[in-house]
């Protein structure tokens, strides 16, 4: 099985066991996940890539999106860079908070990528390596606010 494969089954168990992750969106959620795995064997390779970061991140925004509805800290922002921020930001007192250095290192490594990708016409990720560290810092932020 591919890392990108891996990546994806380790998110699904966790938002399996947590419901607070999905808020009712689990459904919707795992088919973006799938939907990034059912990709992989698409050319050209670019297609591929963007929409592995295509699915992976809208499952994503649906994921922190959720987690802060679930506990009345999103607010008025709707984007995966204000998510980042205020899982950094929130005043309550019954979560942790991501530190300021993971604020900045979610920024850059998952929404700056992102966006490189979303927002500018042909524009995709070098390869399958950009695409799985860009999945494995997705796994690696909803596992840490699975632990919140």
């Amino acid at each position: 099985m591919s890392h990108h494969k891996n990546k994806i089954n380790t998110i699904l168990t966790l938002l399996d066991h947590n419901p607070t992750l999905t808020t009712g969106r689990l459904g919707d959620i795992v088919e973006e996940l799938k939907e990034a795995s059912r990709v992989s064997d698409l050319q050209p390779t670019k297609r591929r890539n963007i929409l592995k970061v295509l699915h992976t991140m809208r499952a994503l925004d649906s994921v922190l999106r959720a987690f802060l509805d679930h506990h009345g800290l999103r607010g008025d922002r709707h984007s995966l860079g204000d998510y980042i921020k205020k899982l950094h930001s929130h005043g309550a007192l019954h979560l942790q908070k991501l530190t300021g250095a993971e604020k900045d290192m979610y920024i850059r490594n998952i929404a700056n990528s992102r966006n490189k990708y979303m927002h500018s016409a042909n524009r995709y990720p070098s390869g399958e390596a950009e695409v799985n560290n860009l999945v494995a810092e997705a796994h690696t932020l909803i596992a840490r606010v699975a632990n919140f």
